[in-house]
């Protein structure tokens, strides 16, 4: 069941991500090629969501209270991918 509830705010996430390298001035967004966005073990802590360039359009889109529970159910996390030019 809580699988049904990440998939779509994932979805959004990976859009967003999408949509933002699309436009070229997210560029250094390249960086995160083949890395986590999330490791809370890494010193400093690593948060792919904390960056201003994805946060302030999640929070826009999918408000303050959903975006802090995908944050605390974002279970599984895999690498982010670069597929044809776009942050997957």
């Amino acid at each position: 069941m809580k699988f049904i509830k990440i998939v779509p705010p994932i979805i959004l996430i990976v859009s967003l991500s999408v949509t933002t390298f699309a436009q070229g001035k997210y560029g250094h967004l390249k960086k995160w090629v083949n890395e986590y966005p999330l490791d809370y073990t890494a010193k400093p802590k690593i948060d792919f969501f904390a960056l201003p360039e994805i946060r302030t359009p999640l929070l826009k889109l999918i408000g303050p209270v959903n975006l802090r529970r995908l944050m605390k159910d974002f279970g599984m996390v895999n690498p982010i991918n670069l597929v044809d030019g776009y942050l997957v």
